[in-house]
């Protein structure tokens, strides 16, 4: 279940309320357009955070649409900023912000649906698991040492001098973003990918891993 905002709503001639419309998926900023008849019993208008399902378009095998919207159940962010030993889970509407140098989590990272960020220098020691249409973010000198498994519509942005020095495996993963218009993202790891519905990387960011 991935998260975002209500970006549009479609309007209908009849004047009747509208099925259809698009949304924006968090921190990819990808706009899917959205299907979904029980759309106007939702409540939600235009800026309004939300969850949707993903899914192959009925009409078109090569496009991604968005259904099920919901209300997103907004959850109080959790900071991260001195050393914490132990595991993450991060669930749907949840919001890890790990940062500044003293930031050090050591522990794995699972992400199931919701978000993690790591910026400002700080560190994950361990390994990260990213599915249902979760994503990890590594911004602004913020590093992961272990390895990135993402699955089942998980997303990865490295921007701004993130750094991840694991392997990746990629397979039923969303979307991969290494490097935009704040800076280059770096990986040192290998990549493999089985099956991802984008990647894009940027000038001056890299991959070395062998």
């Amino acid at each position: 279940m991935a998260t975002g905002t209500v970006f549009v709503v479609g309007q209908n001639a009849d004047g009747s309320p509208s099925t259809f419309g698009k949304v924006k998926q968090d921190e990819t900023e990808d706009i899917f357009g959205f299907q979904d008849k029980n759309f106007p019993n939702t409540n939600l208008v235009a800026g309004n955070p939300c969850t949707f399902d993903l899914i192959t378009d009925p009409n078109d095998s090569t496009s991604t649409i968005a259904t099920n919207l919901q209300p997103l159940v907004v959850i109080p962010p959790k900071n991260i900023t001195g050393p914490y030993t132990g595991n993450i889970t991060a669930n749907v509407g949840d919001v890890y912000t790990i940062s500044t140098a003293n930031g050090v989590v050591t522990g794995d990272i699972t992400i199931n649906g919701g978000k993690v960020i790591v910026e400002q220098n700080a560190l994950i020691n361990g390994a990260v698991n990213v599915n249902a249409d979760g994503i990890i973010v590594a911004r602004g000198g913020g590093q992961i040492k272990g390895g990135v498994i993402m699955s089942t519509g998980g997303n990865l942005k490295v921007v701004n001098k993130g750094q991840i020095k694991g392997n990746i495996t990629m397979s039923q993963a969303g979307r991969m973003i290494v490097g935009n218009a704040n800076g280059p993202g770096f990986i040192t790891g290998t990549v493999d990918i089985q099956k991802i519905r984008r990647f894009d990387i940027t000038a001056g960011s890299s991959i070395t891993g062998q």
